[in-house]
């Protein structure tokens, strides 16, 4: 299989490459509001609507609402559209399992964890959104 390594701040992450459908540098986000923090908004990218999350935000629940610089991996998997804003594209690498994967890019802190967009598309859909009736 091959894998995408990215860094989100000081974590290193890895996706399989079959889900990514691009990588872009610079992409209009359009805000949402009442949406969680790691939610940085909507961007249509060649006739598709993508959700824009900040993955260390979602995963970390970080109270900061993060910039909008660095990439954003666009990824695509049957019914569902996703776009990671990510600080760093490690490079691509091929294991059999992400365990595997030794390259000099994930060596420096350790193995990247990986992780599936299904996994992120629920995190996200667990998350509590709107206002709160106190």
């Amino acid at each position: 299989m091959e894998w995408l390594t990215f860094k989100v701040g000081e974590e290193t992450f890895t996706i399989e490459t079959r889900f990514i459908y691009r990588v872009v540098d610079e992409l209009k986000i359009a805000p949402v509001p009442l949406m969680p923090e790691c939610y940085l908004g909507l961007a249509y990218y060649r006739g598709e609507l993508f959700d824009i999350i900040h993955l260390g935000t979602l995963l970390k629940g970080t109270a900061v609402r993060p910039g909008r610089e660095g990439r954003v991996m666009l990824m695509k998997w049957p019914g569902r559209h996703l776009g990671l804003m990510v600080e760093e594209v490690k490079g691509l690498s091929w294991a059999e399992a992400p365990a595997a994967i030794e390259s000099p890019a994930t060596l420096e802190n350790g193995p990247p964890m990986p992780i599936t967009p299904q996994h992120l598309w629920d995190k996200l859909m667990g998350l509590e959104y709107g206002r709160r009736e106190v």
